[in-house]
């Protein structure tokens, strides 16, 4: 059983350590690296080759992931299997191939009922 002082301490170390994340949060640029950044002519030339296609299917689906768990947008209510991301990014390509798998991963959202930002194009 823990004494209270204990207790206190625990709760005080836990409000510290959130409080240290919130300047980090409010400073919250967009950023993301990795495949994400690829262009579509590229993961369409690349998706030969069933090892490069999961790495693009997968950073869609941690993308997607990160937006459900810390965008203060419109929540998804599922996010698909990799099969079904697959054939979305793969048809996203062939009608947008110099746009990035960002992107895709954006527009992906927005066709299941997310929030698209101002500053994508349609």
């Amino acid at each position: 059983m823990k004494l209270p002082s204990q207790v206190f301490a625990y709760t005080a170390l836990c409000v510290v350590l959130q409080l240290a994340w919130l300047p980090a949060l409010a400073q919250r640029s967009g950023v993301a690296t990795g495949v994400g950044l690829d262009v579509c002519e590229r993961v369409l030339t690349s998706m030969q080759d069933a090892h490069v296609q999961s790495h693009y299917t997968q950073w869609m689906v941690g993308y997607l992931s990160g937006y459900n768990l810390f965008g203060n947008q419109k929540q998804l209510e599922e996010i698909p299997d990799e099969a079904a991301m697959d054939v979305y990014l793969q048809q996203y390509c062939h009608e947008h191939p110099f746009d990035k798998v960002i992107w895709a991963s954006m527009a992906l959202i927005t066709d299941l009922g997310g929030y698209r930002p101002p500053y994508m194009k349609k």
